[in-house]
Parts: structure tokens; sequence; C-alpha cells
């Protein structure tokens, strides 16, 4: 605690395999005077097949969900769209709307789909 202390960041982003949630962040006193927290700016990585911030497919995902999280005003692409086509591509899973709003919860259950032939 003493070195987010120090770093006193203007965003936190949780890895999906952290077990405190972003309300747990959001809620707990400790955290109360750094800037993330006092502007709710605590996100959670998200994952679906794998997280992604591991050196996988995914992790460009992981690349374009941080810029629209953290620099909303210069992104030019739908983040739900691109995480629809990217899995299509790659894997051939259909993602509804549903399963991408899935993906953004605080929640890192990990939901699979079977790739159509």
């Amino acid at each position: 605690m003493e070195q987010v202390y120090e770093w006193d960041p203007n965003v936190i982003v949780l890895l999906p395999y952290n077990s405190a949630s972003v309300a747990d962040i959001l809620a707990d006193p400790a955290w109360q005077s750094l800037p993330a927290v006092k502007e709710k700016q605590v996100f959670r990585m998200p994952k679906y097949l794998m997280s992604w911030e591991l050196p996988v497919p995914e992790s460009i995902l992981g690349t374009l969900w941080l810029q629209s999280v953290i620099y909303p005003e210069s992104v030019s692409f739908d983040i739900k769209d691109e995480i629809k086509r990217f899995y299509q591509k790659f894997y051939r899973i259909d993602l509804s709307d549903e399963d991408v709003e899935k993906i953004f919860s605080d929640n890192t259950q990990i939901i699979l789909n079977k790739p159509k032939p």
C-alpha cells in the first residue's frame, strides 16, 4: 500500500484474477485519498478466453480497452465492435451484446462458446 501511495495514481487497473473488486477498492477507507479512487477511475482489466494483459493474441484487446477507458476522447473505434470482430476473426466465436457486457463486468468468470463449424 505504501508503494501505491507513493505512485499517487490517477487511474488504477485491477488484473482479472485480483481478489479485490472495483467496488472493494472504491469502498475501502485505505484507498480513499488516492486521486484514482476520488475520481472513480478504478477498472478491472477484462478477460474472456484469456486475461487481456497476458502475452496472448487477446492482449491487443487489452490495449484497445485501456485506451478506451483512460483516453476515451482519443478513441475513434467502438470497443464492443472491435471485441466482436476479434473473436469472430481469430476464434470463430460470435459474441452477442450481452456476452460483451459480461466481459466488461467486474466478474472474472470465463464464458466459453464453442466455435461454429
